[in-house]
């Protein structure tokens, strides 16, 4: 043997033995056909096969009849020798009759000269893994299963709660609207409060189960976070006037006023801390703050923050502060009520906006509360500073520091000239100065209650004046009364509002009071008098199943004019519709028998032929993600949640059924006066343009093209708006929730209601 074979023989050998010495993975080789032609000792342990047995067979002896069946061995070669190699997991079998996880390697062998001689086949046993692995699924899946469980038990908690607290808030809100005498209010109210208090109980153990169940998700949408934070202490402003404490909304002046975040998220953490504030204080104020921290890359960092003068907190309770159902002490729990909820989920809601909260408190020094949320800044819509408002010269009279500043920091943003007074006697004194050197003040922005005259006093001293009579006047007050605001306008102010006073508000009142316009009483609730109700031709299909729900949507539709018919089930709500034509359906999601899903596509159904079409509002007591989403997609037009609001009913029904921007396709006149003569140009380009748009956007969202989609969708609902066409604008935004919502189910309905929306539109304007 030369010395070159024999150092091939050589290598042969070392490899052989390299090969035989591998225990744990089994290596063998086959032949063209597949049939075994060496075989190691790991292949022997894993296999259960000696040498002798199975040099020859062919390698499809380790493979079970159903995995033959499925797919043959023989494939894998081909496979293998078409790409190079071939690998795969799945299920193998021994000597014995038993079954292995494989993680299985073939690669094609050539000799030197190119010529194919075989596969190596190598083989891992990966059965614990996999076992591992499949208990690691079957726990995923027990876990799941025991959320939906979970999830499906609160929201069927909700329903059966929801439904008679709908009745019992709703029929005090029709009853405190009726001839009661004093006490008789006094009772109906408490129960309302009561109702409320539950549903606020309610309304926390859903929002934590929808946070634990990975179910609660964020709006996309533009905001203004000044207007979040002072109609949350507008709609605070009653308890802390009860308690005789003070709450103001401070607004920074270099705040943007359009960012895009999700508002009623923010606005439920802000109402969770000021509550929270109002709750734990006797006494002092409580200050709610929005001020920029910084802009990075088009990314305001907003800190909101929240102040009281309370009990505090110690450092031992705060290290407990945000743990669901725990209170800060349990002392706490039992004077002053509560879930122990409220700031775990306010934690939680802020941790998904993307932010954290903090509190800075000692026992008996209050606490602060505050939080960063980084938000995207959107095309500015400020406030402008008008002329007539600029270089005005603005007194403040407010003996409370804080709420002085507050006050002195919007004038000078708005460009005013601005003086402070903390007493009437200094008051006067400032304004008989600046007239006399010849620079009056034109506004004076008087605090109803001060140290030692009241507004109406100081008002007429300044009226009395000869050099002053020129003053305008607005009134701040801090606690309400019945014919207060009348008093004042009878007393020589122009404008009266409430604290705490918004920004806007404030504004506004500024610019009415220099234009000369009709005298502003702002959220005087005391002075309010029930308009009578003027009777509408519209009728509305009550479809619900439960005697007072039923009677508390009537007498809201009684309270709006509007007649309405009552259906106690799905079936009788169909009869209905077949007999008589309704502007409207108000449809419980669940009824016995036909639930409101079903009863909904059987109409839906009959439209098709008819060509009608009735909006159909959703009422549900479950108020659980996804609800809005199910409703939509059974051919709903919109969603309501009970206990019903009538704010928020009345809100639809003008959507639906009343604004003249919604019940004709496009606002002729307004559409004649803004364009003139190329009103019938702009009808005819969009016309043109629309149904185009329409075809492109079904087919972005059958090839799944979602940023496309979102885009074709966003510019439809801008031509919509120029052309004034409301109906398709408002189906377009409700689009745009749904996917950002990745809703892409209940779209198809809605792209169906946009193509009914088309048709209505006019092919001429008359002008």
């Amino acid at each position: 043997m030369d010395s070159q074979n024999s150092k091939r023989f050589g290598e042969a050998e070392q490899f052989r033995l390299l090969v035989e010495s591998v225990r744990d993975y089994a290596i063998l080789m086959l032949d063209p056909d597949g049939h075994i032609t060496s075989w190691n000792t790991g292949a022997e342990r894993l296999k259960g096969y000696s040498s002798a047995e199975i040099i020859g067979k062919h390698f499809s002896i380790f493979y079970a009849q159903e995995a033959i069946d499925k797919k043959h061995p023989l494939l894998e070669l081909q496979l293998a020798r078409a790409n190079g190699s071939y690998r795969e997991e799945g299920w193998r079998i021994r000597k014995d009759g038993t079954n292995y996880w494989a993680d299985v390697l073939i690669t094609a062998v050539y000799e030197p000269n190119g010529a194919f001689y075989g596969f190596a086949k190598v083989t891992q046993d990966l059965t614990e893994r996999k076992k591992f692995e499949e208990e690691l699924i079957a726990a995923r899946d027990q876990a799941q299963a025991s959320s939906r469980i979970k999830s499906e038990f609160v929201a069927n908690m909700s329903h059966e709660i929801r439904t008679p607290m709908n009745a019992i808030v709703g029929m005090c809100n029709v009853l405190l609207k009726t001839e009661l005498d004093r006490r008789q209010t006094q009772y109906a109210n408490n129960i309302r409060e009561g109702g409320n208090a539950l549903l606020t109980v309610i309304n926390d153990i859903l929002d934590f189960s929808k946070i634990e169940a990975g179910r609660l998700e964020l709006e996309l949408v533009d905001f203004d976070p000044a207007r979040v934070i002072e109609s949350t202490c507008e709609l605070l402003a009653p308890s802390a006037r009860a308690k005789g404490l003070e709450l103001m909304a401070h607004i920074d002046p270099a705040l943007p006023d359009q960012v895009q975040g999700d508002p009623e998220r923010l606005r439920q953490v802000i109402i969770n801390l000021t509550s929270n504030a109002l709750k734990f204080s006797d006494h002092g104020e409580v200050i709610v703050r929005a001020q920029l921290d910084s802009i990075e890359n088009g990314i305001a960092n907003i800190r909101f923050s929240v102040r009281d003068q309370g009990i505090g907190i110690s450092e031992e309770q705060q290290s407990k502060l945000f743990s669901p159902f725990v209170q800060a002490d349990g002392t706490i729990s039992r004077r002053f009520g509560g879930t122990g909820l409220g700031l775990s989920i306010s934690k939680r809601l802020v941790n998904l906006m993307n932010g954290d909260i903090s509190v800075q408190s000692s026992l008996g020094n209050g606490a602060t509360f505050s939080f960063v949320l980084p938000l995207e800044i959107k095309a500015s819509a400020a406030l402008s500073v008008r002329d007539e408002v600029k270089n005005l010269q603005v007194l403040i009279v407010e003996d409370e520091y804080q709420a002085g500043q507050i006050l002195h920091e919007y004038v000078l943003s708005w460009g005013m000239r601005n003086g402070m007074a903390a007493t009437a006697s200094d008051a006067v004194s400032v304004l008989q100065k600046a007239a006399a050197n010849g620079d009056p003040y034109d506004i004076a922005i008087i605090d109803y209650l001060l140290p030692d005259k009241n507004a109406f006093d100081l008002a007429a001293s300044i009226l009395s004046d000869p050099r002053l009579t020129k003053m305008k006047l607005i009134l701040l007050t801090a606690f309400d009364a019945p014919g207060l605001g009348h008093k004042a306008l009878a007393s020589g102010f122009q404008a009266y509002l409430t604290k705490p006073v918004s920004r806007s508000h404030l504004f506004e009142s500024i610019v009415s009071v220099i234009r000369g316009s009709d005298s502003i009483i702002s959220k005087s609730a005391a002075d309010v008098q029930r308009k009578p109700v003027t009777p509408r031709s519209e009728v509305i299909l009550i479809a619900e199943d439960y005697p007072i729900n039923q009677r508390v949507a009537q007498l809201y539709l009684d309270d709006l004019g509007f007649a309405s018919h009552i259906a106690s089930n799905g079936n009788e709500a169909l009869k209905a519709v077949s007999k008589n034509h309704y502007s409207l359906i108000l449809m419980d999601c669940r009824m016995p028998g036909l639930d409101g899903f079903e009863t909904t596509r059987a109409i839906r159904r009959a439209e098709i032929i008819s060509g009608m079409h009735v909006p159909i509002i959703a009422l549900t007591a479950h108020a659980m993600g996804g609800d809005r989403e199910v409703c939509l997609a059974a051919g709903m037009d919109d969603y309501l949640t009970k206990p019903l609001d009538p704010e928020q009913l009345q809100q639809l029904l003008t959507k639906w059924i009343s604004a003249p921007s919604q019940v004709d396709p496009i606002d002729r006149e307004k559409l004649i006066s803004r364009y003139s003569e190329m009103s019938e140009v702009i009808l005819n380009k969009f016309l043109k343009d629309a149904p185009p748009m329409l075809a492109q956007i079904k087919t972005a969202l059958e090839s799944q093209k979602h940023r496309d989609f979102l885009n074709l969708v966003h510019g439809l609902k801008g031509i919509c708006a120029t052309v004034l066409a409301g109906k398709m604008k408002h189906t377009c935004i409700d689009i745009e929730h749904a996917a950002r919502e990745a809703s892409w189910a209940s779209i198809p309905p809605l792209l169906q209601r946009l193509d009914r929306e088309m048709l209505e539109i006019p092919t001429r304007i008359e002008g």
